[in-house]
């Protein structure tokens, strides 16, 4: 059954691979197509290209043992190839021999899974520990929660930070050098990242792209960024009422 396991992680990855590669030939001709959508639209498809890898590989795996899946929940005996059946599907009744390259490329894959995992994790953990350290210098310092629910902190930053829910942040210097209109389209910017869970989905996006070859991945996981805060933008402008309107320009 272990050798069986080390054949499907292989196959998992293998078939990962292939999906990256796929995707990178195919950049230099979809980006500038994907730079005519809306950016909410960009962002979702950005998304589903860094996920790709992971699910191709996923159902991959399902095709390949499915015949023998369906086979043991029907009571039916395996109709493999090894077993005299017409089909050529991974068998969980055979024993599997990988080689000595596959075991390598098995092992390879299984600490990059473990390395994201990890990654992830720590994000995570560090993302939510900002956000309470944050709201807490803000009881024990002069600043304090607003009632346009955010958290005036010192500096002149705006951000979100927590998950899977996070807080907004604004910086007081930035309150203080910024007039009642352009303070809404921060507040609506950094709104649409809360409503909208991006914090989270860019430690999903980063993890994903571990997945992906290296250059594939940094530049979806780019690209999605930069997206990302596009769509903030539009949809900040939006609720203000302007559509020229956005923090971009002046404020980062």
């Amino acid at each position: 059954m272990i050798g069986l396991a080390v054949v499907a992680v292989v196959l998992w990855g293998c078939a990962s691979l292939v999906t990256s590669a796929s995707f990178g030939l195919l950049l230099p001709w979809a980006l500038p197509r994907l730079g005519r959508l809306e950016p909410i639209g960009r962002a979702r498809a950005l998304a589903v290209g860094l996920v790709a890898p992971a699910i191709v590989g996923a159902l991959a795996l399902a095709l390949s043992f499915g015949p023998c899946l369906q086979n043991l929940l029907q009571g039916l005996p395996d109709a493999c190839g090894e077993h005299g059946g017409p089909h050529i599907y991974l068998c969980l009744l055979r024993p599997a021999t990988p080689s000595f390259l596959a075991w390598f490329v098995a092992a390879a894959l299984l600490a990059r899974t473990a390395q994201v995992m990890v990654t992830f994790a720590r994000g995570f953990r560090l993302t939510r520990r900002l956000a309470r350290r944050l709201q807490r210098l803000t009881k024990i310092s002069a600043h304090g929660q607003r009632r346009d629910g955010y958290v005036v902190v010192p500096g002149r930053a705006s951000f979100t930070a927590g998950c899977p829910r996070s807080q907004i942040f604004i910086g007081e210097d930035l309150l203080r050098s910024v007039d009642d209109e352009r303070l809404a389209v921060v507040v609506a910017h950094e709104r649409t990242h809360q409503r909208r869970y991006h914090v989270l989905l860019k430690l999903v996006a980063r993890a994903c792209s571990a997945f992906h070859l290296p250059y594939v991945g940094r530049r979806l996981a780019g690209e999605l960024e930069t997206t990302l805060e596009e769509a903030c933008d539009a949809e900040a402008a939006c609720v203000v009422g302007d559509p020229s309107s956005s923090p971009s320009p002046w404020l980062r």
